[in-house]
């Protein structure tokens, strides 16, 4: 009866032993990094509404300021994926980056703004004045091809390297005569500084809608399943067309992380396309962003931005 009772212990024991075993061993996160700002939407809608969790494989989210933070973290390998425009992304390339372009996710012309001190008026009046931008920035791609279609020499005005978040006060001291940013930059300007400043234009490009896309670190296709990125994707769509269906709760929700009033918010909203897509007038856009960059010594040379393509849908 002790043999009996000692085997039966031990299937017992060999049982849980693997009960664990499997339970220990789910898949590692695939770890998700996106700003927390105007045009990252999809992802702070995704993530609010749970979305992330309703995948095959966990989604762990880290959030930063700007898409070249982003940029930074995927490449350092604190991320497996990363949201970003076309600025960072084109960077990326140019430094020859292990990095994929796994989806668009929105676009939009009219997503950069210029507010500059009252006393300019046209754009001639810049000559000779400071604009602060990020360089590297999808801003900054769109205020080079601004410049040079509004007959404005780069070496005629001052580019001042400006981290986004102190824009404002360079604005209201004086130290600037003008910035250029996507929201909610122009917009904190505004607040801060009221009548002494204005918008001066905003910075659509026919040529160019601005693309905003979701990056792979290319590990993660040796290192991890596609699960992973298939979960982000399924979130990304379904958050989409949310934003599409709920305007008014999407800016609700958006504006409770950004910062911004529901009214301010809901306007950012609509001047995006929301749609997980990749189409010819994508790498278009990229390739234009590409020569302005190119123009202005930011990249060496011009990154084969199709080869940076490993395309993949929500599908499948």
């Amino acid at each position: 009866m002790n043999y009996l009772h000692f085997i039966k212990r031990s299937i017992l024991l060999a049982i849980a032993v693997t009960l664990f075993s499997a339970c220990s061993e789910q898949p590692a996160p695939v770890k998700l990094v996106y700003p927390n700002k105007v045009n990252y939407e999809s992802f702070i809608i995704a993530n609010h509404l749970g979305y992330f969790k309703e995948g095959d494989s966990p989604v762990e989210v880290i959030t930063v300021n700007t898409g070249i933070n982003a940029a930074e973290a995927l490449t350092l390998g604190n991320a497996d994926l990363a949201a970003m425009g076309d600025g960072p992304t084109v960077m990326l390339m140019a430094q020859k980056k292990n990095v994929s372009i796994i989806t668009r996710y929105a676009k939009g012309e009219r997503i950069h703004r210029m507010v500059a001190d009252t006393s300019i008026h046209v754009s001639a009046n810049l000559l000779g004045k400071r604009i602060g931008v990020q360089v590297g920035s999808s801003t900054y791609g769109a205020l080079m091809s601004w410049l040079e279609n509004h007959n404005i020499p780069a070496d005629q005005i001052t580019i001042v390297p400006m981290d986004p978040l102190n824009m404002p006060e360079a604005m209201k001291n004086r130290q600037l005569d003008a910035i250029a940013g996507s929201e909610p930059w122009p917009l904190n300007v505004e607040k801060l500084c009221q009548n002494s400043v204005h918008e001066l234009d905003n910075l659509q490009n026919e040529k160019n809608h601005f693309p905003h896309v979701l990056l792979a670190n290319n590990k993660i296709f040796s290192e991890k399943s596609k699960k992973g990125i298939l979960s982000v994707l399924k979130a990304l769509d379904k958050a989409n067309d949310f934003i599409s269906a709920n305007p008014d709760s999407s800016a609700k929700i958006a504006s409770h992380y950004i910062g911004l009033t529901e009214k301010e918010q809901k306007e950012c909203l609509s001047r995006l396309t929301w749609e997980l897509d990749w189409t010819s007038s994508d790498l278009n856009s990229l390739e234009e962003t590409a020569s302005f960059f190119l123009k202005s010594k930011k990249i060496a040379e011009r990154p084969d931005i199709a080869k940076y393509l490993h395309l993949m849908s929500a599908e499948k």
